[in-house]
């Protein structure tokens, strides 16, 4: 919802977190699942989820509701900017998953 300047982001942002309070900023600290749902969930994805940061960093954001696990409504280009280090390479000639090199 571009006037509302929120997005819905399905699987991206997601993590496997129930809690009633529904946002983040009411929730307390999930960094753990928010990570760990990354780390087993998104980045064997990781191409799609850069492309997918291409399009979602340019926009103005008050709020991401992603599927499941928290909504980030306090600081949720924090969430986008930790998407994008998880999904850089972190060794210098790290080979990308769709580009094996035998």
């Amino acid at each position: 919802m571009k006037e509302e300047k929120l997005l819905f982001s399905g699987d991206v942002f997601g993590c496997h977190f129930c809690d009633a309070r529904l946002f983040n900023d009411k929730v307390g600290d999930f960094r753990f699942s928010f990570e760990y749902y990354y780390a087993h969930i998104m980045r064997p994805f990781k191409d799609y989820v850069v492309k997918a940061l291409e399009l979602v960093e340019p926009l103005e954001l008050q709020c991401i509701a992603p599927a499941h696990g928290p909504i980030l409504r306090d600081r949720p280009r924090a969430y986008v900017g930790r998407y994008r280090e998880l999904s850089s390479p972190r060794l210098k000639n790290e080979v990308a998953p769709t580009k094996r090199p035998c």
